[in-house]
């Protein structure tokens, strides 16, 4: 009995082990995101979804309005993606081999590619150290890159999904290890919809399109507690 026993818990330590060492424990953080307007300028609904959830937005309407949101970031993440797009979103089903019967699993996201868009990468890369030995100060810059999605339209899974219009997009940079690039925006340009009336027939499709595209993503569920001295802000996976 005491050998059996003896030779299970050896058998446990070692299934233990072999998957500490397969599997590594990446920690999560939060990094933060801002949509900047021009002073005085009305702040239009904007939708963000990320990774099958709808991304909470904070409006700040004093000095220069802007949108501010957080993602999770593991700690080993170097690379974002990042699209704007005006319209509504479809989903491709994933196809089963040998199956006859209907599916509903969806594979991707994908837009139409005639419709006007913008699509970047963006690559977190450190700087060279600066400093002595003793205070090395370790800073970071963002690579920002606009490409092309597939002909398919296909979106990229961890794809930062903004719903706007791309016309409106004037500059997108800056940022550091705890921000993604601000993007610059300029709504007063409505000379491109026509006229005012087309304008507005334009923001109620954008927000029927961001209703569309939510109703695929899960909203994030967040928790805070605070105490006398720090607010902890946690949002959970599930």
């Amino acid at each position: 009995m005491k050998k059996t026993k003896k030779f299970f818990y050896k058998s446990l330590s070692l299934i233990f082990a072999i998957f500490s060492t397969s599997h590594t424990i990446v920690g999560q953080s939060l990094l933060g995101g801002t949509l900047q307007f021009a002073k005085n300028a009305p702040l239009n609904g904007i939708s963000i979804c990320h990774c099958g959830k709808k991304i909470i937005t904070q409006n700040h309407e004093i000095s220069i309005p802007k949108i501010t949101y957080e993602i999770p970031k593991s700690s080993e993440q170097s690379i974002f993606y990042m699209l704007i797009y005006p319209k509504e979103l479809t989903a491709s089903v994933k196809q089963f081999p040998n199956q006859e019967e209907q599916q509903n699993t969806i594979e991707y996201l994908k837009i139409n590619p005639k419709v006007p868009y913008l699509f970047y990468k963006l690559t977190l890369v450190q700087d060279d150290i600066t400093g002595s030995d003793n205070k090395q100060q370790l800073s970071y810059h963002w690579e920002i890159a606009e490409e092309l999605l597939p002909e398919t339209g296909q979106v990229p899974d961890m794809a930062i999904i903004i719903t706007y219009f791309p016309s409106f997009i004037k500059a997108i940079k800056g940022g550091n290890q705890l921000e993604l690039p601000t993007i610059y925006i300029d709504n007063s340009a409505i000379d491109c919809f026509g006229s005012e009336e087309n304008f507005e027939d334009a923001l109620i499709e954008l927000q029927l399109s961001s209703l569309n595209l939510n109703a695929l993503h899960s909203p994030t569920k967040r928790k805070t507690k605070s105490d006398s001295c720090r607010l902890l802000v946690m949002d959970a996976l599930t």
